[in-house]
């Protein structure tokens, strides 16, 4: 947690100075949640100390906003930001001064779950066109959905994504420990991203050489055997 950018309080604001890398929507936005160090890492005992989190306005005379090219998720803008000299108000740090690290956990920890339930709708939809196309698309003179080995495909992606949606509608950790909501926190997560991941990557497979046409099938198979053991291991804690 070696976090360069300072936020010096003067008065009744912060100045803040430094920069941040892979800063979504910085294009359009015109608010910024920002994390900064407000006390010297040398008077800290652990480096996520002395950390402070502010909700504020993206001053775009005082931050620099550079545009990062990249080869996907044009969607969204990632940027460079070059902060020099912007005024924060205190009424805009979000909680105690020195705090922000664990705010900020504090955010992450549920939108683990947030994922796992976006790669298990992601999986399912993918299971859904993919058998959709299966059963349109004939050679041979019948639909390859009726080949024994799409079928099994089939079985083993249902299969196991009953399991990651429960694992999910579980809301793990919201009345548990902190230690064991962790730990079903990451396996809810790895499980389904793992499926989501297993399954998109082999889209195509039943439609050969048309997987990369818009709007073809895709197969949502969680096939990984580690992602399946992740899934017992934890279901008992």
């Amino acid at each position: 947690m070696k976090l360069k950018t300072a936020a010096v309080r003067n008065g009744n604001h912060y100045v803040v100075n430094g920069q941040k890398i892979w800063i979504s929507t910085a294009q359009v936005a015109s608010k910024i949640l920002l994390l900064a160090r407000t006390t010297p890492i040398e008077e800290v005992k652990s480096r996520s100390d002395g950390l402070s989190l502010f909700y504020t306005t993206l001053d775009k005379t005082k931050v620099e906003v550079r545009e990062i090219e990249k080869l996907g998720r044009a969607a969204v803008d990632s940027n460079q930001l070059f902060i020099d000299g912007l005024c924060v108000p205190v009424e805009d740090r979000i909680g105690a001064e020195g705090k922000g690290f664990q705010y900020i956990l504090h955010g992450m920890n549920p939108e683990r779950i947030l994922i796992a339930a976006e790669a298990v709708g992601m999986g399912r939809a993918a299971l859904k066109r993919a058998a959709n196309y299966a059963n349109e698309r004939v050679v041979f003179d019948r639909p390859i959905g009726m080949n024994q080995a799409i079928q099994h495909r089939w079985r083993s992606a249902g299969s196991n994504w009953r399991p990651l949606r429960s694992r999910t509608r579980k809301r793990p950790g919201c009345t548990t420990r902190i230690s064991r909501a962790a730990r079903k926190r990451h396996a809810a997560k790895y499980c389904c991203a793992e499926g989501r991941f297993q399954g998109l990557r082999n889209r195509g497979a039943d439609s050969r050489r048309h997987g990369l046409r818009e709007g073809v099938s895709r197969r949502a198979a969680c096939s990984g055997k580690p992602c399946c053991r992740a899934l017992r291991r934890y279901h008992s804690t």
